[in-house]
C-alpha cells in the first residue's frame, strides 16, 4: 500500500493539471498523528449553535438543544485510468463514509483543516455500526461509480484506498417540548435535516 502523503495536494485532481505539491498531512492538520490516549479526532466546527438556531423552523421547535458526535470513515482514494498510447491518468479523491448508516459524502477541501481532540467520556458519542473494512469498501464502490461516470474508458479504473481514518463530526440536535420532532445540524458543513 502506497502511503506517501505528498500526493494529496488537491484531493481531486488529474496529474495532467498543474498543481502545487503540498503535504496532505499538513492540509489535514496532523490527522495521521495518534490522538492522545482515550481521545477521538473531531472535525472543527464551522457552524455555531447560534447560527443553527437562527433558522426560523428550528427556533420554533427548539425546546431541547444538545449535541452528539457522529462517526465517519475518512478515506483517501487513488485512481489510475489506462489510456491508449498515453501514460495513465491519476486522480485523487477524498470520501467520507457514515459509520452508522453507510451514506457516502465527498469532501472537497484544499484549505487546512485542524482536527480537534475530544474525550469521549465527556460527550455523547454515537457508536460505529460499520467497521473500517466496510467503510473502505463503501468508499471504493462510490469512487468507482463517480469515476466511471466522469471519465469514459475502455479499461476498468485501478482504485486503491491509500489511507483511512475514523473521525467524528459534532451534530447539534433540537427536539420539541414533547421530545419527538426536531432537527439536527452538521457543524462541519452546515447541513440541516429533520429527525
Amino acid at each position: 500500500m502506497d502511503t506517501q502523503p505528498e500526493k494529496y495536494a488537491n484531493l481531486e485532481h488529474s496529474e495532467d493539471d498543474p498543481v502545487d505539491e503540498v503535504n496532505h498531512m499538513e492540509i489535514m492538520g496532523g490527522l495521521a498523528d495518534e490522538p492522545k490516549e482515550g481521545f477521538i479526532k473531531v472535525f472543527p466546527e464551522n457552524v455555531s449553535l447560534n447560527s443553527f438556531l437562527n433558522n426560523s423552523n428550528v427556533r420554533e421547535q427548539a425546546a431541547y438543544v444538545g449535541s452528539v458526535y457522529y462517526p465517519y470513515w475518512l478515506c483517501f482514494m487513488k485512481v489510475d485510468m489506462k489510456r491508449l498510447k498515453m501514460k495513465p491518468r491519476r486522480v485523487y479523491m477524498q470520501l467520507m463514509c457514515d459509520a452508522v448508516n453507510g451514506e457516502i459524502i465527498q469532501v472537497k477541501s484544499d484549505e487546512r483543516i485542524i482536527f480537534d481532540e475530544v474525550n469521549p467520556s465527556e460527550v455523547n458519542v454515537i457508536p460505529c455500526a460499520k467497521d473500517q473494512e466496510e467503510g473502505k469498501h463503501l468508499c471504493w464502490d462510490m469512487c468507482k461509480r463517480k469515476i466511471i461516470r466522469k471519465y469514459r474508458s475502455w479499461w476498468f479504473p485501478d482504485i486503491v484506498v491509500d489511507l483511512s481514518y475514523l473521525v467524528y463530526v459534532k451534530h447539534w440536535v433540537t427536539k420539541d417540548k414533547y421530545g419527538k420532532r426536531g432537527y439536527y445540524c452538521n457543524s462541519f458543513d452546515g447541513s440541516i435535516k429533520k429527525l
